[in-house]
């Protein structure tokens, strides 16, 4: 096989987005747990606060390639065949409701929020100091605590049942 070859393939593979999706979640699960260690104080150290925004951007760049791994499951390409070049699922980069758009993932209103909330830290605060412009910040980036969890969970779940049933 060629290197391009390669890549169509991997990049075409469901298992491949899903087991990327785990990598990043397992290490926002980790650092969530050192956040929350260091808040009930069970460590002293003082960087347990700042793991915080880089744990909700991994869940959000998790979110983004369960997403596309749904896209792949079900028959449509993130590479082209025999180009070696990978397609964007959104105009608007890592904008996990437009990508929801785009392989058809319905949402209720509290996951459409968590995941506006999860793209405005993905493209901010989870890696840059500000945003690409200050209307990002038009509106609340705050996790709210065990209903956001409950809510992330509830996407993660309806996302790997898709990836893992048979594509149509």
């Amino acid at each position: 096989m060629t290197k391009q070859e390669i890549y169509d393939v991997i990049g075409n593979s469901p298992q491949s987005w899903l087991n990327t999706a785990r990598n990043l979640i397992d290490s926002a699960q980790i650092l969530d747990e050192y956040f929350r260690a260091g808040l009930s104080k069970k460590i002293t150290d003082e960087r347990s606060f700042r793991v915080r925004p880089s744990s909700k951007m991994l869940y959000g760049f998790g979110i983004e390639c369960l997403l596309k791994g749904v896209w792949v499951n079900e028959g449509n390409e993130i590479t082209k065949r025999g180009i070696g070049k990978y397609k964007q699922l959104e105009k608007d980069k890592h904008d996990l409701n437009e990508i929801s758009n785009t392989v058809c993932f319905d949402r209720n209103a509290d996951e459409w929020d968590l995941l506006k909330r999860l793209t405005i830290i993905m493209r901010s605060i989870g890696r840059y100091p500000i945003a690409k412009n200050y209307l990002e910040y038009s509106g609340k980036i705050e996790w709210v605590g065990p209903k956001d969890y409950e809510t992330l969970n509830t996407i993660l779940q309806k996302l790997i049942t898709r990836i893992n049933s048979v594509a149509p």
